[in-house]
Formats: structure tokens, C-alpha cells, sequence
């Protein structure tokens, strides 16, 4: 129970106390539940279209690994999406089964394989192809990814989608996906050649396009080094509500991008209250007469967190 004290005023009283560094932060390795509801449909087209309810993680599921089996034969990746939905063009027998992944690079099990069974489809009186695609451009950029664009095919019906081929050194051409767009992104996996073909609504496919070949750039090594470990803080200006804290600055290999400021009333455990840009950082909302702990951990452009600083130990006026 908070009482206001009446009379004389009370000197304010604030205690600093350094507090030994918390244990650092344990890696992620805990990985993503199993996508649910896996299942999926075609058309007649011959077009099919996956989907799952999404996974869940204890810091983030980054994307979906799609593996494919052809006629029987060993599942191989196709494509991984940050979707929960992934659309093809028919190639046979074929089975499908879904991981989720997580920015650590855990993933999950996969879901139970699926088979796509075409519908009882009317024989098709629209046998005019799409015409071929316009000339395919390319860009990549950093993190390697490449983006590609064609102009659009025409039909006689309708234009329903572009079957994107792709092949890895040299190998065969396969199939990456189905696109109702003229655009196509993914991350890039070496040097590696690209064709792309229009389909309409009848499944008549057009001649496919000139291959492109797309080569990696020669993107920076991603940055995984963490900004040293702030100052210990310390308090000023502490009334019966609020508290300023301000410590020693990170330094980065490139750049601190701010701070994470986390509390603690004494013998709780820590929790993030607030962000800042600069080496200080306001609290507000205090309880009088109370003891809060806080500890800083610098942040920077890529998401590398350094350790905790030390915690100090603040307790706010009586009133």
C-alpha cells in the first residue's frame, strides 16, 4: 500500500548500487512448431497451390522450406517462402511436405507429405497457346537476390499465370513456381540460369524465353559482431515517479543503432520498459519510495545485441 506521508519534507533519498553482471543471453536453438493444416488444390490449369497455417517460435519463424517429390523420387527443396501458401505448375506424380525456419536457422519437422490430385476436369476447346513472354530482365542486390522481370504474354482467353524455370550450374531446367505477376524474386544459390513460359486457362503453355544468367554480386559478409557493452548506468534528477539514466557509450564495427533498457523491481526479474537512440533514457511511472534496478544492452543496423551492462540500483523519492 502506497501512503502519502504528511509534515516536514522528507529528504530524498537515492541509492546507487552496482549490481554484478547479469549471465549473458543463451543462443536460440529452440525451433519452430510443425506448419499445420498442410494440404492443397489444383485447378484445371494444372496449376497447384499449397497452403498451411503458420508456425509459431519463441523469437520469430523467418520463412517456409517447400520440398518436392517427382514420380516417387527423393524430396529436394524447391523454394523457401516467407508465405504461407506456394503455387506451381503440374509436373507428374508429385508430393509435397513443409519446415518452418527461424532467423536463428532452426526449423521444425516437417508436415506429413501431400499429394495433389488434378479434378475431374471438361476436355479443353481452347487449344491456342499464350504467346512467348517478353525478354526476361534481371537485378540482384545484397543479400544476394535476384528480382526478375518480362513483359507480359497475350492469349486468345486469358493469360493465367508464368511458369518460372530455373537451373543451378548448368544442371536441368525445373520448376521454381507459378506467378499470376510478371515479376519473380528469391534468394540467389550460386550462378544460375533462369526461363520463364506463360500458361492459360486452358493449361496451353507458350515457348519459354531466352535464358538469362544471373551471377551473385559481390555482396559484404553479413555483420554478426555485437557493439561493446554499455557503461553501468547512472541515475539523476530521481523524483517520487521518475527516474534519468545515463551511461557510457557502445562502440560498433559499423554503426550502434540504440539501446534496450530493461527493469527490475527488486528481487523481479528484468523486462524491457523502453528503446533509445542516445546513451540516456527517461523512466516515468515510478512507484514513490520503491527500488527499481536497471541494466542497458546496445543494439546495432543488423540486429547484433550486446551484453548487459551492469545493474544499477535506483529508489525513487518518498513523496
Amino acid at each position: 500500500m502506497l501512503r502519502r506521508l504528511a509534515g516536514a519534507a522528507v529528504a530524498m533519498t537515492v541509492a546507487l548500487v552496482a549490481v554484478g553482471p547479469p549471465s549473458a543471453h543463451a543462443a536460440d536453438t529452440s525451433a519452430p512448431t510443425v506448419p499445420g493444416d498442410f494440404g492443397g488444390s489444383i485447378n484445371c490449369a494444372l496449376v497447384l497451390t499449397l497452403h498451411w497455417s503458420a508456425s509459431t517460435d519463441d523469437v520469430g519463424v523467418v520463412g517456409y522450406d517447400v520440398f518436392r517429390s517427382v514420380n516417387n523420387e527423393a524430396f529436394a527443396l524447391v523454394r523457401t517462402t516467407p508465405a504461407t501458401t506456394f503455387s506451381e505448375s503440374l509436373q507428374g506424380i508429385v508430393k509435397y511436405q513443409v519446415r518452418a525456419r527461424d532467423a536463428a536457422g532452426n526449423v521444425s519437422a516437417f508436415t506429413a507429405p501431400a499429394g495433389i490430385v488434378p479434378p475431374p476436369c471438361p476436355a479443353p476447346t481452347d487449344r491456342q497457346a499464350p504467346t512467348t513472354p517478353g525478354a526476361i530482365s534481371i537485378s540482384v542486390g545484397c543479400p544476394a537476390a535476384v528480382t526478375l522481370n518480362w513483359g507480359a504474354s497475350t492469349d486468345n482467353v486469358a493469360v493465367i499465370g508464368y511458369d518460372v524455370y530455373r537451373s543451378i550450374g548448368n544442371g536441368p531446367f525445373t520448376s521454381v513456381a507459378t506467378t499470376p505477376t510478371t515479376t519473380f524474386t528469391e534468394p540467389l544459390q550460386g550462378i544460375v540460369q533462369y526461363e520463364v513460359r506463360a500458361r492459360d486457362t486452358s493449361a496451353n503453355v507458350s515457348a519459354f524465353t531466352a535464358a538469362v544468367t544471373v551471377v551473385p554480386p559481390p555482396c559484404p559478409a553479413p555483420d554478426t559482431q555485437p557493439p561493446t557493452t554499455p557503461g553501468t548506468p547512472s541515475a539523476s534528477g530521481t523524483t517520487r515517479s521518475a527516474t534519468t539514466l545515463t551511461w557510457a557509450p557502445s562502440t560498433d564495427n559499423f554503426r550502434v543503432a540504440g539501446y534496450d533498457i530493461y527493469r527490475a523491481t527488486s528481487g523481479g526479474t528484468f523486462a524491457q520498459v523502453g528503446t533509445a537512440a542516445t546513451n540516456s533514457f527517461t523512466d516515468t511511472g515510478l512507484a514513490p519510495r520503491t527500488t527499481y534496478r536497471y541494466q542497458v544492452r546496445a543494439r546495432d543496423g543488423a540486429g547484433n545485441v550486446s551484453a548487459f551492462s551492469a545493474a544499477v540500483a535506483v529508489t525513487t523519492r518518498r513523496g
